[in-house]
Order: C-alpha cells, then sequence, then structure tokens
C-alpha cells in the first residue's frame, strides 16, 4: 500500500534534505510526551513550506521539553475525503489480528486536532486486500543413477480423517423380541437373517457402529 515519503528526525539532527520537497507535514512520533509539554502555538501537525519554517517549527517543539523523534513526511494534497486510514488491531505480543480500511469523510481541523478523524464509513477496496499466501510446493527427488532417469514424482494428496464414528449398543434380544425361531433348513435360516437385516437397518443411525450384546 503507498504511503507518503517519511523521514524521522532526531533532537539536533542537521539535515535538511529528507528526499522530497517542500511543503512537509511535520508531527511528533510520540503525542502522549509531545502533549505533556505544551507551549503556545502548540499544533498536533504543521505544514512547513519551507526550511525557515520547519526551523522555527523544529525549535518551537524542542525547547519546550520534548525529546523524542518527530515524523517528517511528504505533504500530499487533496480534501479530507481522499484518504483512507487503516486501523490494526493487535495481541499482546504485537501480531496483528485484525485490520478494517476506512474511508475518511472528515477530519476535525483545530490546532490540537487536526488529522484526527471525525467521520469515517467502511468500505471494500479490493486493490488493498491483502493477497493470498502462495501455496506450499514440495518437491520430491527421486535418487537416480548415472545414465537413468528419474520417475516423474506425482503429487501427495493430504489424507482426508474420517469422522470418527459413534456406538450404540443393541441387546439381541431387543432384535428378536419374545418371538422363537425354528430353524429346520438353510430357508429358515435365510428368512431369519432377511428379518434380522430389516429389524437392525432400524436401529442402524448415520455414522454409527451397533454392538450386539
Amino acid at each position: 500500500m503507498d504511503y507518503p515519503k517519511t523521514y524521522i528526525y532526531n533532537k539536533g539532527d542537521q539535515t535538511r534534505d529528507f528526499g522530497f520537497m517542500y511543503p512537509v507535514i511535520v508531527k511528533a512520533s510520540d503525542s502522549i510526551s509531545f502533549f505533556q509539554n505544551p507551549f503556545e502555538g502548540m499544533n498536533k501537525a504543521y505544514v512547513a513550506h519551507s526550511e525557515e519554517e520547519f526551523n522555527q517549527i523544529i525549535s518551537d517543539v524542542y525547547s519546550h521539553g520534548y525529546e523524542k523523534s518527530m515524523i517528517i513526511q511528504d505533504f500530499i494534497p487533496g480534501e479530507d475525503d481522499h484518504m483512507r486510514v487503516l486501523t490494526c488491531y493487535s495481541d499482546q505480543n504485537a501480531k496483528v489480528k485484525m485490520m478494517c480500511l476506512g474511508h475518511v469523510l472528515l477530519e476535525e481541523h483545530t490546532p490540537k486536532g487536526i488529522g484526527n478523524h471525525a467521520a469515517i464509513i467502511t468500505e471494500y477496496e479490493e486493490e488493498y486486500r491483502p493477497k493470498p499466501e502462495p501455496e506450499l510446493t514440495v518437491e520430491v527427488t527421486t535418487p537416480t543413477t548415472e545414465g537413468t532417469q528419474a520417475d516423474p514424482v506425482k503429487p501427495v494428496t493430504p489424507s482426508v480423517q474420517p469422522k470418527p464414528k459413534k456406538r450404540k449398543n443393541v441387546s439381541i434380544s431387543n432384535v428378536t423380541g419374545a418371538r422363537t425361531y425354528s430353524i429346520e433348513n438353510e430357508q429358515d435360516i435365510d428368512e431369519f437373517l432377511a428379518e434380522m437385516k430389516q429389524k437392525l437397518l432400524k436401529e442402524l443411525e448415520e455414522n454409527t457402529v451397533i454392538t450386539l450384546s
């Protein structure tokens, strides 16, 4: 994602060539420490149109107790609604867990509030969507002897673990009921088994294993 050219300025730095031209944005890197050292004419952010204006801003800031670095950025002209803001939510290990891109509609313009967003709407913009990580490709090399060609390696398809089945205990007496069977020949056996099959099918549920006892 594109962002303005930036230079980190530290107290006592004599550099005035930031790699981009005036006007430039000047703001404190640590806003808490900055506002703990107030002075007349203090702004949350400044626009310096020349080196003389930049020197005056730096002198005012560092002569009133602020010691941290300043952020110098290339000034990008445009209205408030030309901006986008990316808000990131991180865990205790500083790992980003969620991001939300917002379209700025209006900013505050008071001296100590300039740059703060007063109205934002969330929009989906494809060009700013994170690109998916490339799929991991594993190359397997088959050892060969001189004068022979390695066999082509077939891609390995990850095995799908079957869903574990639940067990259901069924008593044989519940299946046969109170009926008594008389077995005299092979036909009687077939009829008995067919009847048991129908009764067991009624007991059988999806993803279930029946245990007869």
